[in-house]
């Protein structure tokens, strides 16, 4: 017996240029407690890859509670911004950024209970979490910079990725793209469906 194997899809995240912006600010405003806030966009299923583009993001909400340790969002806020997202744009939720304490690049215990707790209560297939973080002074052997192609910098923060699935034990982290604003393919993220080739 010939047993089919189903082959994973290469997911890719892409950010506007405008997310990226609203990150930065928020993160700026908040430099000693955590801050976030909800991503909307969409998501596109082909046969080999998946694509996601985060077309717009938010800051924490009014009565958010920030601490330099804990983060817990103005669900109220969120929910407008989510409805006005589907109604006006045809937007998604598709998760969630979070800024965390300098040098704190991963996940924390709290953050995947979240998560857990959001896929099943909510029914829903997947999350993106995007850590945001205050970079540090490391140097490389040569004395420059040390690159790092899993995560996205955007002047003194960076963002990585962590995609959750519901029913997975495995969390994925996806490297982060910038979406130039000036590509077809941006110009057409609201309202129409795009082709895998244009990426």
């Amino acid at each position: 017996m010939i047993k089919c194997v189903k082959k994973r899809k290469k997911i890719e995240i892409y950010f506007s240029p405008e997310t990226i912006n609203t990150i930065k600010k928020e993160s700026e405003k908040s430099p000693r407690t955590e801050t976030g806030g909800i991503l909307l966009g969409r998501r596109f299923d082909f046969d080999s890859r998946v694509l996601i583009i985060v077309y717009a993001t938010s800051g924490p909400g009014p009565r958010a509670f920030k601490t330099p340790i804990a983060f817990a969002p103005d669900i109220d806020h969120y929910n407008g911004l989510l409805i006005d997202g589907k109604k006006r744009l045809g937007l998604d939720y598709l998760g969630e950024w979070h800024k965390h304490p300098a040098g704190f690049e991963g996940t924390s215990l709290a953050d995947l209970d979240q998560v857990k707790k959001i896929l099943a209560e909510e029914d829903r297939d997947f999350m993106v979490c995007p850590i945001v973080f205050e970079k540090t002074k490391r140097k490389a052997a040569s004395g420059g910079a040390k690159p790092n192609a899993r995560r996205l910098d955007f002047g003194r923060f960076a963002i990585n990725v962590f995609y959750f699935s519901r029913g997975s034990k495995t969390v994925k982290i996806i490297p982060p793209k910038a979406i130039h604003r000036n590509s077809a393919v941006y110009r057409k993220l609201v309202g129409k469906n795009i082709n895998a080739d244009e990426f």
